[in-house]
């Protein structure tokens, strides 16, 4: 981060300078890293192949969700010992077993009610009964923002369009209400690890309006910045690990045992943060890909195996759902939009895994992939192309 960066981001310096920071090898699509970051597995073992996933009923597609994972998160596994976590807006949050977390989904952090009196925990969400109230207090929405405030933001008044005003509303709503959602757990709780994204960038930046915007960007990330700094001023030692995706992942690691100015190892991967936060707590899991770089002076307990029980809370939790679901029929016998969903998603699996192999140096495995799965067109030849 250069010093001009450093004065806008003072906590993100801070914790640059505290902590191990470093940039990280990528593989393949943004769900396939952020899924091998809450697992600490690879990408073909932790199955979060992409943003949507095959129902459960087989009939359809839907947003993926937690109960698509074939992995436990590192939230499942310390929740598993009793260690109370706070999941916030984090992905695949939905249909989690936790008993003693508190996971607050992104229906919740993300409300789109149409004015600011309809906000309201919503079905979907999941949190502790008696938080709910407090938790409702602090509720931003997009229209209790005014336009002129965006535009004093941005620094460009009366230059934004709709869209582009709209877009930079909801995503300082969603930051405003993560960081709300994590404050109250913190005061509430005896929370010991919280899991948390800020990510409107990802929605700032698919947005063609915003490429040459880099002044609204940089505003957005100091507003962020000041979120994160409200967390820690209310718990100061809490670890801190924050990840960035896309082509050039970067991760910032605060662990107890940090040296300042300290650089993760070349070999540093991304399926080492789970077991390096699960390591923290006491623990460790041969069934991870991934290494802790954290040891601790007395031995880790060995959790390996004990998915299982959460394993059967998750499989009563599809059941619950879909107590009647029936044999799915084949997919010749649906309609033609789903048989077109299903295809799609489908091929967007295969692909990111294949892309997967890619980066990872297992071309055979890509070749398999290629040769005998369903792809597009368009896929095959970008598939190619990487090969070469």
């Amino acid at each position: 981060m250069n010093d001009s960066l450093a004065e806008q981001f003072p906590v993100l310096t801070a914790l640059c300078e505290s902590g191990e920071s470093g940039a990280t090898a990528t593989f393949g699509h943004e769900a396939l890293l952020y899924g091998s970051i809450y697992s600490g597995c690879s990408p073909d073992s932790h199955g979060v192949l992409g943003y949507d996933a095959l129902r459960p009923d087989g009939l359809n597609v839907a947003p993926m969700a937690r109960y698509q994972v074939t992995k436990p998160f590192i939230w499942d596994l310390l929740d598993n010992q009793g260690v109370a976590c706070a999941v916030v807006n984090m992905m695949a949050t939905y249909g989690s077993h936790a008993s003693h977390s508190h996971i607050f989904s992104d229906v919740m952090v993300k409300n789109k009610a149409v004015e600011a009196a309809d906000i309201s925990v919503l079905p979907g969400s999941i949190y502790p009964a008696h938080n709910r109230q407090q938790l409702l207090k602090n509720q931003w929405h997009p229209s209790l923002i005014a336009d002129e405030e965006i535009a004093a933001l941005a620094d460009r008044s009366d230059a934004l369009s709709q869209s582009v005003t709209s877009t930079l509303k909801e995503a300082l709503c969603q930051v405003a209400n993560t960081q709300n959602i994590i404050i109250d757990a913190l005061h509430s709780n005896e929370i010991a690890a919280i899991f948390a994204c800020f990510d409107p960038l990802r929605t700032l930046f698919s947005n063609p309006e915003f490429t040459v915007e880099a002044s609204i960007i940089i505003k957005i990330m100091a507003f962020i910045d000041g979120c994160i700094g409200a967390i820690l001023s209310v718990c100061p030692d809490i670890s801190v690990c924050i990840t960035g995706g896309g082509d050039h992942p970067f991760v910032v690691l605060r662990l107890p045992e940090s040296q300042p100015d300290q650089l993760l190892s070349s070999e540093f991967s991304l399926y080492d943060v789970a077991p390096s936060l699960l390591a923290l707590f006491g623990y460790t899991s041969a069934e991870l890909t991934g290494k802790p770089i954290y040891s601790p002076d007395t031995p880790l307990i060995d959790i390996s195996g004990q998915w299982q029980t959460a394993e059967d809370a998750r499989i009563k939790m599809i059941k619950g759902l879909m107590p009647d679901t029936a044999v799915p029929p084949s997919i010749e016998k649906l309609p033609l939009m789903q048989q077109e969903n299903i295809l799609a998603v489908t091929n967007e699996h295969n692909y990111h895994l294949a892309q997967h192999c890619l980066y990872a140096g297992r071309h055979a495995e890509a070749r398999h992939i290629i040769d005998r799965a369903e792809l597009t067109p368009e896929q095959r030849r970008l598939l190619a192309e990487q090969m070469e």
